[in-house]
């Protein structure tokens, strides 16, 4: 009986350590997934940024260049 008990001792000390090994690659791998995502939202972010910029600026530019349409109507007629 006590070499029964050991042997299903063993057995369950087994499975419960490559439980634990599958549990720690599992979030080994969810946590570099999770730090590639931030990574990509960062970059995302920084772009989205750019582009805001750069609408801004061209907005700018539009209005400038009416003005100087205007401008030039003017100094014509």
């Amino acid at each position: 009986m006590d070499e029964r008990l050991r042997s299903e001792s063993q057995f369950h000390r087994q499975l419960l350590q490559a439980e634990l090994q599958e549990r720690s690659s599992l979030e080994t791998a969810l946590q570099r997934e999770l730090d590639d995502a931030r990574a990509q939202a960062s970059v995302l972010a920084d772009q989205a940024a750019v582009a805001e910029r750069d609408k801004q600026a061209r907005r700018t530019a539009e209005t400038e260049a009416e003005a100087m349409r205007q401008n030039l109507t003017h100094a014509q007629v």
